[in-house]
């Protein structure tokens, strides 16, 4: 009996030893003005000087402004699909400008890619003319299949 036991035990200590972590997280930043704002949040003020550094005159500091989009992604390393097939980060958003138009973004990994972190940046000239992004949602594809997916709640 006693040596039951730990054989009942088992698939308790396997789920606690399980990772929380999400298989898709999505950060976005908007930068809307070139001065550092935000003096209350070191955060805010800290990713505003990342975004804002080495940009010297006043063009190149608006060619900075808009919204930039931070991806981490990890795919779950139990399932045979896994080591299978390339993945792919894709973003599909809706600027104020482009009226109902779906614009796409992607980044493509190689099959031995288990988990990153995809950068979109949509900011200079196609800010400016287009406008904010009004809905997004970002989709991590891997052999061909969809594996999760998050969205604005703007967003159809």
């Amino acid at each position: 009996m006693i040596r039951k036991i730990p054989m009942l035990m088992m698939p308790v200590l396997l789920v606690s030893c399980a990772s929380d972590e999400p298989v898709l997280a999505v950060n976005k930043f908007h930068l809307r003005d070139a001065e550092v704002v935000g003096r209350d949040s070191a955060m805010i003020r800290g990713e505003q000087r990342r975004l804002l550094y080495g940009a010297v005159s006043m063009e190149e500091q608006k060619q900075r402004l808009g919204e930039y989009f931070t991806v981490r992604w990890k795919l779950d390393e139990g399932s045979a699909m896994a080591h299978h097939g390339d993945t792919q980060v894709i973003l599909k958003y809706q600027q104020a400008g482009t009226a109902s138009k779906i614009l796409k973004m992607s980044r493509r990994y190689s099959k031995g890619v288990k988990k990153g972190v995809s950068e979109f940046e949509i900011k200079g000239e196609d800010y400016q003319s287009n406008g904010r992004v009004l809905a997004w949602r970002v989709e991590l594809v891997h052999a061909g299949k969809m594996v999760a997916s998050q969205q604005s709640y703007m967003w159809d």
